[in-house]
């Protein structure tokens, strides 16, 4: 035990205990309610003739906080905060988001009932192997020789490769229209469809190609709306980019600039897709 604490075991501690100063007490102050920090009676100021300059500046900030009001309100023009924001409207209007939409559920139907048809014809194509298979056993069974001749399509197309890398991607997306949609339902996995989303994030510029647009709505149709919340993220921030291109378009046609006709569609089409697709219709307000 140190001799601190064994000092105050024994009530004798060594510290002598500062005096409360008493400037401090007595009743509260009738306009602040509340203690003054500081004496400001005018015997305590003719003890203190050095520090009457520090009671002068006190008393008349005491004289200023009792005639100020409490809560001060403050007039705006509603014109004043118009016109600012006119330039930074995203707003789409009805008519374009429903036409939109539209063409997305339709594309969406459309690729749904494709993926049924298919998933109908791998399970005929299936039964009819297994039909094959016992056919041939039977012929087998009986020592009859049959000669299969197994006719193949002259028209076959050759199959997309996949790209491996960021840059391929964009050779490809950039260069090329997008392949049917059954190459994205058979060939990509969903984890590649959400890179996209990313690499597109990435490449939405104002010189952006007319094939880029086309990408991004066939990975919208492929894309549903049923992601997680680090998906959902990344596709609104692929909306979020879309909504500062257009409020920089529109500020630099206020400034008489030309804007590709081609970005303005894709940033529209983005963000009708996303705000109301995917429930992000925060993005269709007006811009931060």
């Amino acid at each position: 035990m140190c001799k601190r604490s064994v000092a105050r075991f024994n009530g004798s501690d060594k510290r002598p205990k500062k005096e409360t100063l008493t400037y401090t007490q007595g009743p509260l102050d009738e306009k602040f309610g509340q203690h003054a920090a500081f004496p400001l009676d005018a015997a305590v100021q003719g003890t203190c003739k050095q520090d009457s300059s520090v009671f002068d500046y006190l008393a008349s900030v005491r004289k200023e906080a009792e005639a100020d009001a409490a809560v001060h309100f403050v007039s705006r023009d509603p014109e004043e905060l118009t016109q600012p924001e006119a330039s930074k409207s995203t707003k789409l209007s009805p008519e374009y988001v429903k036409m939109v939409m539209t063409r997305l559920e339709e594309a969406k139907l459309a690729n749904k009932n494709e993926i049924q048809v298919g998933e109908i014809e791998l399970d005929c194509s299936e039964i009819e192997g297994d039909i094959e298979d016992d056919a041939d056993l039977d012929v087998h069974d009986l020592n009859v020789n049959v000669d299969v001749e197994v006719e193949e399509p002259d028209d076959l197309e050759p199959q997309m490769e996949v790209p491996q890398s960021a840059a391929a991607w964009r050779s490809l997306v950039f260069s090329q229209s997008p392949p049917p949609t059954s190459f994205f339902n058979t060939r990509l996995e969903h984890t590649t469809i959400i890179k996209l989303i990313v690499y597109y994030t990435k490449w939405l510029l104002v010189s952006m190609p007319a094939t880029l647009m086309e990408w991004i709505f066939v990975t919208f149709v492929r894309l549903d709306n049923g992601l997680d919340h680090t998906e959902m993220s990344l596709v609104r921030d692929l909306g979020r980019k879309a909504r500062k291109l257009r409020t920089k378009f529109l500020e630099g046609k206020s400034e008489g600039l030309s804007i590709p006709a081609v970005a303005e569609e894709t940033v529209d089409m983005i963000l009708a897709v996303v705000g109301v697709y995917y429930g992000q219709r925060d993005l269709l307000i007006d811009a931060e």
